[in-house]
Parts: C-alpha cells; structure tokens; sequence
C-alpha cells in the first residue's frame, strides 16, 4: 500500500506538471519545471523498479531501495530550487514538494517504528498497520506538514503584497513626485529584489523622459515619438523581455522592443499609462538572487500597483508642474528684486560722477588743480563701486567648476588678510586641511561671508577700545574624514530667524549701504554646488555665526 502510494500519487503529481508545462510559454518557468519532472520521474521509475517489478521476479530484498526514490526526487527539486528559485511556483508547491516531502518523512517514521517494536508487529495483520500508518502519518502530515510548506515558500510572496498593499494605501494621499518614485523604487529593491531598477518620468513641457533613480536624476534622449512607446500605449500591459522575444503576437513590436530593453538595460518595463498618454514608465532588471525574473503572482501585484499608482502618479506630476510654476514665479520676483536693487546701488555713484563731470566741464579755471584732483578722485572711487556691482553680478552666475586639491587653511588665511581691516580683532583656529573644489568658487564664498561679517561689525558696534569687534573662525574635520565644518562668527548686529531664512532663499539686501543682495546668495550657490551646505546661527544684538560643511572630495559639482 506505501509503494502504491508513492507511485500513483507521484503519477498523479506527474501528470499536473506535464499539464502545466505544455500550457506555459515561459521559457525561464519551462527549464524550472525540467529539473522537478526529471526528478519525479526518476523517483516513480526507481519506485516501480524496486517495489513493484523485482519483487514479482522474488527479488525481494533490495525492495527497500525503492523507498529511496522520494529522496532522489526531493535532491533534483532542491536543485532546482536553489539555483533557479522554484520555489516561487505555486503548483510545484502543492502538486510535488508536498508529495516528495510526505513520503520521504513517512519513510523515516516508519522505518523507526519498525526498528523500536520489532516483532510486535506480527500481532497485526497487514491491512491493519497500513490502516495505522494511513492513519497516524499520512492524514497527520497533510494537516501539519503541508500548512509549514506553504508558510515556508510562500512567505517572500506574502511580504511582497503586503508591501504592495502598503504602497497603494499610500497613494491614496497626495505625495510629491520623488517621494512617490522613491516609494517604488525602495520596494524594488528591498522587496522584489531588484537592485538595478528606475523610473521614466515624461515631462510634457519639456516633451522629454527623465530618468529618475533612488539618488539620481538626469534628462534621457529617448524620443517619445518612437514606435515603442505609441504601441505601448495601445498596449497597456506589463512587458516582459523574454516574452516579447519568443511570443508571436508581439512579432511586429519585437525589434523596437529590444532596442528598447536593451538601451535601457531592462528586463521587464511597467507602463503608467492615463487617458491614452504615458506618465512613466517602472524599468526592472534582474533580481540579485536568480538570473530568472519576476513570477507570474509578483507581476500580477505589479499590475495592481500600476493601475492604483497610475492616478497617484498623475497628481504627483501636476502637483510638481504646480511648484515648478510657483518657483519661475518666484525666480521672477527675486530678479525684479534684486534689479530694483542694482539699480538703486548704481544710481548713487552715476549721480556723483555727473556731477563731477559737470563741474570740470564748467570751467577747469575756476577751481585749482588740487579741487580738480580731489573731483577726478573722487570720480575713480565711485568708478570702482560701479565695477564692484557689475563683478557681483558677474559672480552670480557660477559657471563649471574645474576641481583640484587645495589648502583650505592657507586659503583662509590670504582672504582675512586681504579683507580683514586692522580694527577689527581676530581669532582663527584651523589646521592644515586639503579639499578637492574649485579655488576661484571657494574663495569667493568665503570671501562674501568674511566680508558681510566684517560689514555687521563696522555698521554696528563702537567700541572703546579701538575695535569694533571680532572675527573667528573655526575649522573642525569629521571623525570619518569625509567633511569639514567652517564656522565663521562675528559680534555684530546680529539677524533675526526671519532674515536668516530670506538671504538663505533669495537675494535679500540689509542695511548695508552697497549692498546688492548677492554675496550670501552666490556663497550659497557655490557651496551647494561643491556637495556642501550653508547656514547660519544668530542673536539680535550680538552676532552671528556662518556655518558651512564641505566634503573633502567630490567628483563633480
């Protein structure tokens, strides 16, 4: 009855799995299923050989190898599970590791049993222990054994479309748009196992994909007009590699397809389509554990996580279209600002230098050469506030940088040097640093800072002493050696929250009488342009202090 059981339930797993295999038309799932069949069907056929055929010939006593033949099916599926993930095959589960996993228990139970009452068992006829070992085995095993199974192989699926379910609870609020892409992005690769995978965004006002991964974003020169993407629209499904290559229907999209998976160097691409026009597009490479790609369950959750972030998706790119609109708005407002303000600082020194120029066009005989030297003087000064306001201007606009290795302590030291004016004390603790930027950007950043300091000092303070207050500075380098912190302080004026985050948002001009509103501005830009980032720390009345933190090295800001 146990030999019979093993054939005729194998017989029966059999034949599911040759069902199975001839519906399939994946060539990846088709090779899985080679090695579990090839394993069944050499268990059932050492079976019948051992049990059933020698034993008729009364060779009775190598009738117990047949009771290996479970064993040598379950090595071929492990096999097959270990290097091709099997495992992932709900029917493999159900219809064959169950199967194999029973019978290969029930053997070891039974021959225990036998082992530990020995001859107790000529008391029982046959029919009675194979109703006991039915009894007390099989039906226990397919109460226990199978449930542990399932949990077993079917808990990286069950992860899977928690995560998902997560995912598309999430989008039922309004997220911005590098949120909701990290979102899936993350859930790539944490859950389905896919390190190398990114999203398209079509960004309608630039006519353009852009490329967007976990901490990368750059523009693509993917024409939207190519076939591919028009039949994907039609399409609306999920597109797998493989599939375009060996199904017929997709015969005429194949070769625009494979130029596509392989200029994008993907495997399986899921389209977020919205009334007939393509929002993006979810490209997945191989998973990082198996050369193969998604199931046919994990791709099923993919679809449903299409059609719900399809709509999320949507509201993200016009929330996005909205706040870049804002920001042009914004840009616009800053440079009628900052124009306004140009203009204000230019008009002083012009006015002075007609007036100069109407007094010497006058009469040069009236005046002596010494009154018409004080005026050509005063003349070359307000000349050279005009060229420092056209150099701000110029500096605003930071252009490529061209990094190279220099001492930022050294650096420090020429610029309090050049800017410095001997009424002011000073305080400086820095060592020896070297940090990969661009020199000329540096050094105007830190220029700008030292120069505003200086300026809140010399606006507010008078002191008794001689000077008008102090300048520090600090220099500290991380633990890890991988940044630096610069603190630059002051005891002047002082700025309130409010002020701190105006000049750190646009160009803002204080009470500074040449001010233009530029050099925090261009400090910032620069800074953040090397990696780094600015801020500042400040009482009213009593000083403030810049801090700013740079990366030792960069590749390219």
């Amino acid at each position: 009855l146990y030999f019979g059981f093993i054939i005729f339930g194998g017989l029966y797993a059999l034949g599911n799995l040759l069902t199975k295999f001839r519906e399939l038309d994946s060539p990846s799932v088709r090779l899985q299923l080679v090695y579990v069949t090839l394993g069944l069907g050499l268990s059932l056929v050492i079976a019948a050989i051992f049990s059933l055929i020698l034993p008729a010939f009364n060779v009775r006593h190598l009738a117990f190898l047949g009771t290996l033949a479970p064993v040598i099916g379950f090595g071929f599926i492990i096999y097959a599970i270990v290097k091709y993930r099997a495992m992932e095959i709900d029917f493999i589960i159900h219809r064959t590791l169950f199967w194999l996993t029973v019978s290969s228990i029930a053997i070891g139970t039974i021959y225990i049993i036998i082992y530990l009452l020995g001859t107790q068992f000529q008391l029982f006829s046959q029919i009675s222990l194979a109703i006991i070992f039915i009894r007390f085995l099989f039906l226990t095993y397919n109460d226990t054994v199978q449930p542990a199974i399932t949990r077993l192989f079917q808990y990286d699926q069950h992860k899977i479309e928690t995560t998902i379910n997560g995912l598309m609870d999430s989008t039922r609020y309004l997220q911005g748009l590098e949120v909701l892409v990290g979102d899936i992005l993350r859930m790539s690769r944490d859950v389905l196992r896919i390190p190398n995978s990114h999203m398209l965004i079509y960004y309608d006002d630039a006519a353009m994909f852009m490329k967007m991964g976990l901490e990368t974003k750059q523009s693509t020169d993917l024409n939207p007009d190519e076939p591919f993407f028009k039949w994907l629209v039609t399409f609306n499904q999920i597109v797998e590699r493989e599939r375009v290559e060996f199904r017929s229907q997709h015969q005429e999209i194949r070769e625009v397809a494979l130029s596509y998976f392989n200029q994008i160097r993907t495997e399986v691409c899921v389209p977020f389509i919205h009334r007939g026009r393509i929002l993006g597009i979810l490209n997945l490479g191989r998973k990082s554990d198996t050369r193969w790609n998604l199931t046919a369950r994990e791709l099923g959750l993919l679809d449903r996580l299409r059609k719900s972030v399809t709509l999320a998706l949507e509201n993200a790119l016009l929330h996005q279209t909205r706040l870049d609109i804002q920001e042009k708005q914004i840009q616009a407002e800053l440079l009628a600002s900052a124009s306004s303000s140009l203009a204000h600082s230019i008009k002083n020194p012009l006015g002075l230098l007609c007036a100069n120029l109407d007094l010497l066009r006058e009469s040069t005989s009236r005046f002596s050469d010494q009154e018409i030297g004080s005026a050509l003087l005063d003349t070359e000064i307000q000349v050279r506030k005009i060229e420092g306001i056209i150099n701000q201007i110029r500096n605003a606009n930071i252009g490529p940088s061209e990094l190279e290795s220099l001492r930022l302590d050294l650096m420090i030291y020429e610029i309090l040097s050049e800017q410095v004016d001997s009424s002011i004390e000073t305080e400086i603790r820095v060592e020896p640093t070297e940090i990969m930027a661009d020199q000329g950007q540096i050094r105007l950043a830190l220029t700008n800072i030292v120069i505003n300091a200086c300026q809140a000092m010399t606006i507010s303070v008078d002191s008794s002493n001689g000077k008008y207050g102090k300048l520090g500075v600090d220099m500290i380098v991380s633990q890890d050696d991988q940044a630096l912190e610069l603190k630059i302080s002051d005891t002047g004026c002082g700025m309130s929250n409010i002020l701190i985050t105006q000049i750190l948002s646009r160009p803002f001009v204080t009470k500074k009488k040449m001010g233009t509103g530029l050099g925090v501005w261009t400090a910032k830009k620069i800074i953040e342009a090397h990696r780094g980032k600015l801020d500042f720390e400040s009482k009213e009345t009593e000083g403030t202090i810049a801090i700013i933190v740079l990366p030792l090295s960069i590749s390219d800001p």
